[in-house]
């Protein structure tokens, strides 16, 4: 699933609405239908970005426990 960023000044520059709220109800919801394995990907470079959202997105991401994380840049 593309992440790339949670901060909404980044979303916005890339017109991509993720918000950690609907990433984490699919997770849940991912989760309870079995799937053996959920991937995110994050991007880094993006326009509006910092590295506090991209530190930030990171923790967030951590905290929803993906099987597989992919940054890209």
């Amino acid at each position: 699933m593309g992440v790339q960023d949670f901060d909404s000044q980044v979303q916005k520059a890339v017109n991509r609405y993720n918000s950690v709220e609907d990433v984490s109800t699919l997770v849940k919801a991912l989760r309870q239908q079995d799937y053996r394995s959920i991937s995110m990907d994050l991007i880094y470079g993006l326009p509006m970005q910092t590295l506090s959202s991209v530190g930030e997105t990171l923790n967030r991401v951590i905290e929803l426990s993906p099987d597989r994380l992919s940054l890209f840049n």
